[in-house]
């Protein structure tokens, strides 16, 4: 069976560095990542993709966000 999450660091392309611990978005940074996605699906477009998959179950972002269970914001 093979690890990959061995020890508190992880592999960069800076060498090793620990992992970050996760922490809820400031309300501030949500339009910046909703801005990635726009920039990220207009890159698509114009590099003749014709559609996108986004991962949004087990866990990832998207999910977490949507969740109940995960995200225990009380903000807007």
């Amino acid at each position: 069976m093979v690890q990959y999450l061995v020890g508190t660091n992880t592999h960069t392309y800076d060498g090793k560095k620990p992992f970050e611990t996760a922490r809820p978005l400031a309300v501030d940074e949500i339009p910046g990542l909703i801005a990635d996605y726009v920039r990220a699906a207009r890159n698509a477009i114009a590099a003749g993709f014709d559609g996108v998959q986004i991962h949004a179950a087990n866990g990832q972002l998207m999910d977490q966000f949507l969740r109940d269970s995960s995200n225990a914001r009380s903000d807007e």
